[in-house]
């Protein structure tokens, strides 16, 4: 699997756990609730904004090993 989609999978996982919606992610993240449910629907790959944005909106934090 792509690292990409190791990280969202985490992700989605972290936001499914603590209840949050996509739309509550796309109204902090300042993004589309379309675009969110793509992203976690691993439709396409995001750019490292949009990875550190959503982070940003779950709670989680995104690093580079």
């Amino acid at each position: 699997m792509n690292d990409w989609k190791t990280i969202v999978l985490s992700m989605r996982d972290n936001a499914q756990e603590k209840g949050i919606t996509h739309q509550e992610i796309a109204d902090k993240a300042g993004m589309k609730r379309e675009n969110v449910t793509l992203l976690f629907g691993l439709k396409r790959p995001p750019t490292l904004t949009t990875l550190c944005r959503v982070a940003d909106a779950i709670g989680v934090t995104v690093q580079a090993d």
